[in-house]
């Protein structure tokens, strides 16, 4: 196995790094086509930003009258750990559960357009 690790760390070593520009080449037409300015943008489009917006309104709605669930949506939303939740004198049983219970409900919310 020492053998085979080894071999791979001198490939990478003596293969340098590929650069966007030794990519380019000159296309059909004698234009000069550079790969990495024709790829899709990774970014949501605006139309899947307001969707998303929109379903993330209907699980806050749905939710409204569950402080727990409520919590754990909006540090899904913000990126914050759940493991903050702690400070607030919520269990990590309650979390979990909490969190379990938002997936199962937004999987079913969603897929039925938002109607309970």
């Amino acid at each position: 196995m020492r053998s085979i690790a080894s071999s791979w760390e001198q490939q990478v070593i003596a293969d340098p790094a590929v650069s966007a520009s030794s990519l380019s080449f000159e296309g059909e037409d004698g234009e000069l086509v550079e790969p990495y300015a024709q790829a899709p943008d990774p970014a949501p489009s605006p139309e899947r930003q307001a969707a998303g917006r929109e379903e993330l309104a209907v699980l806050i709605e749905h939710f409204k009258d569950d402080p727990v669930a409520s919590l754990v949506i909006t540090c899904l939303t913000d990126g914050t750990p759940l493991s903050e939740l702690a400070q607030l004198g919520i269990s990590d049983n309650q979390c979990a559960a909490a969190k379990k219970k938002v997936r199962r409900h937004a999987a079913r919310l969603l897929s039925r357009g938002g109607n309970p």
